[in-house]
């Protein structure tokens, strides 16, 4: 396999895969934050992908995500849960963002539930900020874990794996369209939550 040597940003254009061991860098760590060994795929045929494929082995949970890696493979167990909590914490957010604003929607239509739809529609707002303000700046945000199905490709990550190893898979992914959702879903859970907060006379001078 050809090995390069060079900065994270040098490849941006190269679809990279990684193996990663541990959490973060150290003092005592091989590699500073910064620069990363990356290897060539050879074992890609160069006309099925348009990128270079590139991978490196055993380097930091925030050296992935700092490079951009595509496919991340972790095969430590600690560094594996706290990713795993960190997306369960961004998912959540935006499940709850969405959900609470089309509940508050439709519950706003209803009389005996406009409270309900009140309570919804802060929830909604509070949930699509949290991540707007906050969780959109974590160095997670933009993956997810693969859920292999069968009959689906595995990872290209998997390939570098050594055998018999088990590890946790991230893939990146663009996480515009999801946060359009849950602040549209969360703008029109508030103009429901208006609505129903003006129709149990809570705003008068609106009147």
């Amino acid at each position: 396999t050809s090995i390069m040597e060079a900065k994270s940003g040098k490849h941006s254009s190269s679809l990279k895969i990684a193996v990663v061991d541990h959490i973060c860098v150290t003092e005592d760590d091989e590699y500073t934050s910064d620069e990363v060994e990356w290897h060539i795929l050879d074992n890609e045929s160069p006309k099925a992908h348009t990128k270079q494929i590139v991978f490196a082995r055993s380097i930091s949970l925030d050296q992935a995500v700092l490079a951009c890696v595509h496919e991340i493979a972790i095969t430590d167990n600690f560094t594996a849960g706290v990713a795993l909590r960190g997306i369960m914490i961004g998912n959540t957010l935006h499940k709850c963002a969405v959900l609470s604003g089309f509940a508050a929607t439709v519950t706003a239509l209803l009389t005996s539930l406009r409270m309900s739809s009140l309570v919804l529609a802060v929830t909604s707002i509070g949930c699509a900020l949290t991540y707007d303000l906050d969780w959109q700046y974590d160095l997670l945000c933009k993956y997810q874990v693969h859920r292999g199905q069968s009959g689906s490709q595995p990872p290209r990550v998997c390939r570098i794996l050594s055998p018999g190893i088990e590890a946790t898979i991230l893939v990146r992914r663009d996480d515009s369209a999801r946060k359009v959702l849950h602040n549209a879903t969360a703008i029109a859970g508030l103009v429901s939550g208006f609505i129903a907060a003006k129709r149990l006379g809570w705003l008068h001078f609106f009147s």
